[in-house]
């Protein structure tokens, strides 16, 4: 009798297990397939027009020339009396650019990977950075990209709703000189990027 009884309980717990695991990976497939049905539903010509860009573009521009981006520092997608919702701030952000920075201020690889990005290419749309350290769910932004990537540190640099990497894979790929054709190829049509020429006197020796 005592046996049946273990036997079953043990049973009912292997059930339980299962019906947990497959809730689990269910929940995780719905995350991704809901930032790819949002990133179908973008309006590609749009996103490219030249004309609708222009004040984006312009507001990450210094006099100088300088291309700094657009800075992601609150939170765009929580209505009041709402509870924050990080699938959703992602796929709001997703809205506004294909290439999304995740960063902290204080972060040196995520300086470093700003300034490649922002400073040695011309992307269109812009790119939008987005620091962890002063958007105000910072950590539970940063917690969700952990479990949707499989990427917890920043710098994180996403592309087209997928995380290709930070600071050591986007360097090497600018050193051998295959960024800008490899961001064109996860991209598609979403967004243009080249490579910009160096400016007079910044080589070596100058």
């Amino acid at each position: 009798m005592v046996s049946t009884r273990r036997a079953r309980i043990l049973i009912v717990m292997a059930w339980a297990f299962i019906v947990c695991v497959v809730f689990v990976g269910y929940k995780r497939t719905q995350q991704n397939r809901d930032v790819s049905e949002f990133l179908g539903t973008m309006d590609e010509k749009t996103r490219l027009d030249p004309e609708i860009n222009k004040d984006a573009t312009n507001a990450g521009t210094d006099p100088g020339g300088t291309n700094h981006g657009g800075t992601g520092a609150k939170d765009l997608s929580t209505e009041p009396g709402e509870s924050f919702n990080p699938e959703k701030e992602l796929a709001v952000l997703l809205n506004e650019t294909p290439i999304l920075i995740f960063s902290k201020s204080y972060c040196p690889h995520s300086k470093a990977v700003k300034d490649l990005l922002l400073s040695e290419y011309q992307i269109n749309p812009q790119p939008m950075v987005v620091e962890l350290d002063a958007h105000p769910h910072g950590r539970e932004l940063q917690d969700y990209l952990g479990t949707l990537t499989g990427r917890r540190t920043v710098p994180n640099v996403m592309v087209g709703g997928v995380s290709r990497g930070g600071g050591d894979e986007f360097r090497a790929l600018h050193a051998s000189g295959e960024l800008a054709e490899s961001m064109q190829e996860w991209g598609g049509s979403m967004f243009r990027i080249k490579k910009l020429s160096p400016k007079p006197g910044s080589g070596p020796g100058s």
